[in-house]
């Protein structure tokens, strides 16, 4: 995966509700539609990847991401997003361990992801920047990119000039 997607996968679709809601209101939440086992599974994984993230934010300057994504999730979670593709992009150990953990599946063969999604839980990826990440799927989403106004077409009709 792509350091751009797998930022945006880690912050938006596994960092988010974990840092809003907090691991054990997360746990509760996904537990409430999926069972226990499934909760606690992709409660770990998300606890795990936050711990992946925060170690590799260690240095004083890279501090401000991590305390603006804790403090305000959805404000910080652009930043976030950001400064966790710029590592990825020079930490290919880390993308890996990522990738690795994202990719991790419960018993019935559901990654975290698949758990948490179906559970639910919302997120708000308003502030998310999708581009130049690639293969990704949101489900249950409506994009509308901006562009130029689309025209109006009384009676069914297309674009027709008169002359």
């Amino acid at each position: 995966m792509d350091p751009a997607t797998l930022a945006a996968t880690v912050v938006g679709t596994y960092l988010l509700p974990y840092v809003t809601k907090g691991a054990a209101a997360l746990t509760a939440a996904v537990a409430d539609k999926v069972g226990s086992a499934a909760a606690n599974f992709a409660t770990g994984i998300a606890g795990a990847l936050w711990g992946k993230v925060k170690g590799a934010f260690s240095a004083e300057g890279d501090q401000f991401a991590i305390q603006e994504f804790e403090q305000h999730p959805e404000d910080g979670q652009k930043i976030l997003e950001r400064k966790l593709r710029e590592k990825l992009e020079q930490d290919s150990g880390l993308l890996q361990e990522l990738e690795q953990l994202i990719s991790s599946a419960d018993p019935e063969g559901r990654t975290a992801a698949q758990i948490i999604q179906n559970s639910g839980v919302m997120v708000n990826l308003q502030q998310a920047d999708f581009r130049q990440a690639h293969d990704f799927n949101i489900v249950g989403a409506q994009y509308n990119p901006p562009g130029p106004p689309k025209p109006n077409r009384p009676g069914g009709g297309g674009n027709t000039t008169e002359n």
